[in-house]
């Protein structure tokens, strides 16, 4: 098992494999990337800060009932639909680090957008990948009071 070095930057574990859009982008665009089978997506404004994200269920929450069906609110930008908020990270914050800062400020999603050296978006880090990660390296460890450690600090009930 490769070991894990939990004094690594987070740039190093983050997801660039994110859907982002614009924050002018249609609501239905919106729609469209999710049906490509993205997770989520990150909205981010014209110097490429998040300004937050959306899911299918955030979608759901767009969507119009009327006599003929589901319709969705093509024309509307994202700048006017209901985000989910994104905090932001920056991207030289280590993995200790990272624990600390997410047991003070917990994302109620897990999600946190990684802004580099120019506070621009970067990527994505998911707090129960991550975690998951850690608790492989440190399954491995032959100290069971360094992994019970580990655990203690999770800001995460397991």
């Amino acid at each position: 098992m490769e070991s894990f070095d939990s004094a690594q930057a987070l740039a190093l574990v983050a997801q660039s494999n994110v859907a982002p859009c614009s924050q002018d982008s249609s609501a239905i665009s919106a729609f469209y990337l999710l049906r490509r089978g993205w997770s989520y997506g990150v909205v981010l404004d014209q110097a490429n800060q998040p300004q937050g994200l959306f899911t299918a269920q955030s979608i759901l929450g767009w969507l119009d009932m009327r006599d003929e069906g589901w319709s969705i609110y093509a024309h509307r930008s994202l700048r006017q639909c209901d985000l989910l908020p994104l905090p932001t990270i920056a991207h030289g914050t280590n993995i200790v680090e990272f624990l600390a800062h997410i047991n003070e400020q917990p994302s109620h999603l897990g999600i946190w957008a990684l802004l580099d050296a120019n506070n621009q978006y970067s990527g994505i880090v998911e707090t129960l990948p991550l975690l998951r990660q850690i608790a492989a390296a440190k399954s491995g460890s032959s100290s069971f009071g360094e992994l019970l450690q580990l655990v203690e600090q999770f800001p995460l009930p397991i």
